[in-house]
C-alpha cells in the first residue's frame, strides 16, 4: 500500500503496540522504532528517507494543523 500511496496520504505512524519493525519483531513497538518504518517506506518507493520525512511531516502538520518548525516557548 506504502508504494502505491500518493504522498498526500503518507503519514508514518507509531501506532500498533505489537507490531513491532524489522529488526525488532518480537518486542513492544515505540516511537523509536519510527526510524525504520521510514526506511522500509523510503527503500520501497525507491527515493531518500528525507524526502519520507518531509512528505510525511507536512501531512501531519495539515491534518493537525501545526507547524513543526514553529518552536513555542513559554515566559
Amino acid at each position: 500500500m506504502a508504494s502505491s500511496t500518493s504522498c498526500l496520504g503518507l503519514f508514518n505512524l507509531y501506532s500498533s503496540p505489537f507490531l513491532a519493525p524489522v529488526p525488532h519483531r518480537g518486542k513492544r513497538n515505540e516511537p523509536a522504532f519510527v526510524e525504520n518504518v521510514a526506511n522500509f517506506m523510503a527503500d520501497l518507493r525507491s527515493t531518500e528517507l528525507l524526502t519520507i520525512a518531509k512528505e510525511s511531516s507536512k501531512n501531519a502538520e495539515d491534518l493537525f494543523k501545526f507547524d513543526l518548525l514553529t518552536r513555542h516557548h513559554s515566559c
